[in-house]
């Protein structure tokens, strides 16, 4: 790699060792399918912010899946970090998934009940506070997995969303989406209602008012308030995001080419 990292702001950590203690017992199990790249990262180590790094550690585990025909790859016991107890935490389900790694937890994180800190019972990818990952940005907007898109944390996210809203759907489509949303939004608790309703609103304010008069008269509609949602909107695009990972050179150059601002 191209980076430099004096030993004196950066010392070296041990953080185990390997151990090479006997030959391939089987060709096919422990050679053909060991799947080498820089993005297999047990939880807690992290890639420094080198634009070939970055590249790298996406497109060797990419091929590494394709070759292996699955993006479980670790599942696999010559890929396997058995210590770490983290096994391909990216990768939810899918083929080749045998740990039984769904059971009892959330699908997603962070979520309506989990704001700060992930619970023990969430996914792979949240095993604790100590694998929250260090804001940093690499050279380019475009490989870092971490500054996302140009317009991330700003209201431009909601124009697509709105254009569709406002001018393709027609009147009877935009009736049928109320309708099928609040037949099925009426089961969520209160505070999934409201998050939702705040998301519906940065859209378009009409879009959350006519879901919520189709809302059950219930204790759940009793405590939405409009007004706050109509505030809270106001933030809506910045709801769980931390503004450390958005890209800060918005104009920056990829191999050689100049990306627009809009990109």
């Amino acid at each position: 790699m191209s980076s430099v990292w004096p030993r004196s702001q950066f010392p070296m950590q041990e953080v185990g060792y390997m151990e090479l203690n006997r030959n391939p017992e089987d060709y096919h199990r422990d050679v053909e399918q060991a799947a080498f790249s820089p993005g297999s990262l047990v939880p807690g180590i992290e890639l420094s912010p080198d634009t070939l790094l970055q590249w790298r550690a996406f497109f060797y585990r990419d091929a590494q899946y394709n070759r292996l025909q699955s993006v479980n790859i670790h599942q696999i016991p010559v890929n396997c970090p058995f210590m770490s107890k983290f096994h391909s935490p990216d990768n939810f389900n899918g083929s080749m998934r045998v740990d039984a790694n769904t059971g009892s937890k959330p699908v997603y994180f962070p979520n309506s009940y989990h704001k700060a800190a992930p619970s023990t019972k969430t996914t792979p990818s949240f095993g604790g506070s100590q694998y929250v990952e260090a804001p940093y940005q690499v050279g380019s907007n475009v490989v870092s997995r971490k500054s996302y898109w140009t317009h991330e944390g700003t209201p431009k996210e909601y124009v697509q969303v709105r254009e569709l809203y406002q001018r393709v759907l027609s009147e009877t489509e935009r009736n049928n989406l109320h309708s099928n949303t609040a037949r099925l939004l009426k089961f969520a608790d209160a505070i999934v209602q409201k998050n939702y309703l705040i998301q519906l609103w940065a859209i378009d304010p009409n879009y959350a008012k006519s879901i919520y008069a189709l809302l059950p008269e219930d204790d759940k509609k009793a405590s939405l308030d409009l007004g706050e949602i109509e505030q809270a909107s106001k933030n809506a695009h910045m709801v769980n995001k931390n503004p450390e990972f958005f890209a800060r050179n918005k104009g920056k150059s990829f191999m050689g080419m100049n990306i627009a601002p809009d990109f």
